[in-house]
């Protein structure tokens, strides 16, 4: 029944870069690129053309899509109990919004969730300063708004793998893009916290796949995990 599903063209398509990933035919590789491509664009109309696009939205895309796809395959039968959204298990995490007022101290909390996290790039900055700096960044974005309100983020739960998008552009004071050419200063480790009593240690951090360790309180046992830094 999946078979004649409209959806299992866009995964099969998917599958076939898995298959072709250590493959030296690099023909085959660019066929199944390609296809893959245009199954995105069938879905994302801004990419079914050879133009530049931006990798940063259609990896958005196609990730929004995998989890879109979670009632469809969990609807067939017999899914519902062996099937597992990968974007939900890897991906996703929660970050908790928290507005206060500077004049009575009051708060309230939001959670959002989410897939990955864009930073803006600032010179000479570290990747945790760049992070440090989104987490608190909506400060003064509300203060322009409303001077006696701030609002930060902080992470309530950590993904099995962390993407970071660095934006290699700015906008100028005509609101135009200026692409940004600084170089990026990563270092060796990258300690991130959430507010569910764990902090994890991300270990040479890059534009690949690289281990850190998750560690939680003292009874927790440590987990490897995945961090992938999208640069």
């Amino acid at each position: 029944m999946w078979e004649l599903d409209p959806e299992a063209e866009f995964l099969s398509a998917f599958m076939n870069i898995v298959r072709c990933h250590r493959s030296p035919n690099n023909g085959n590789k660019l066929k199944a690129l390609f296809a893959f491509k245009m199954e995105v664009g069938k879905r994302y109309a801004e990419f079914l053309d050879m133009g530049q696009k931006d990798a940063h939205e259609f990896l958005t895309s196609f990730l929004d899509h995998i989890r879109s796809l979670c009632p469809v395959i969990t609807g067939l039968p017999g899914m519902a109990d062996i099937y597992v959204c990968p974007i939900q298990k890897h991906l996703m995490f929660k970050m908790k919004s928290t507005r206060a007022c500077m004049e009575c101290g009051q708060r309230s909390m939001n959670e959002e969730v989410f897939n990955n996290l864009s930073l803006n790039l600032v010179p000479q900055e570290s990747v945790k300063e760049m992070l440090d700096n989104y987490l608190l960044s909506w400060n003064a974005i509300v203060s322009v708004v409303a001077q006696t309100t701030t609002q930060c983020y902080s992470f309530d739960t950590l993904p099995r793998i962390l993407i970071l998008h660095v934006k290699h552009f700015c906008f100028t004071p005509l609101f135009t893009p200026k692409k940004l050419l600084n170089p990026i200063n990563i270092s060796r480790e990258l300690i991130i916290s959430s507010t569910q009593d764990f902090s994890c240690c991300v270990r040479d951090v890059g534009a690949t796949f690289s281990n850190y360790k998750f560690t939680g309180s003292p009874w927790r046992c440590q987990q490897e995990i995945k961090c992938h830094a999208v640069l």
